[in-house]
């Protein structure tokens, strides 16, 4: 058995990290970060050493995760809303 791995696995592998994903999210979408400039994909490909269809990757796939994160909250929140109506109906419905 023989695995091989070449350089731009490397690179890709590296930026796997979702500590580098979540750096390339900020820096293309926190208007605090992009207040005086701009910053390319290509640039921020150019400082991780990957491509730039990785770091386009990368971002979606945070931008996927705070939507889905906010999902999560989102329905949560409803759960217990609709938790709080049921037991609410619950006692005004009960026999006396």
């Amino acid at each position: 058995f023989y695995f091989c791995i070449n350089h731009s696995t490397i690179k890709f592998l590296f930026f796997q990290s979702e500590n580098k994903k979540r750096l390339a999210y900020i820096m293309m979408n926190d208007p605090s970060v992009r207040q005086n400039k701009t910053i390319t994909q290509n640039e921020i490909a150019s400082l991780f050493g990957v491509s730039q269809s990785t770091v386009a990757k990368g971002i979606q796939e945070m931008g996927y995760k705070i939507q889905i994160n906010n999902l999560q909250k989102q329905v949560a929140s409803l759960t217990g809303e609709a938790m709080d109506l049921i037991k609410s109906k619950r006692q005004i419905l009960r026999p006396l």
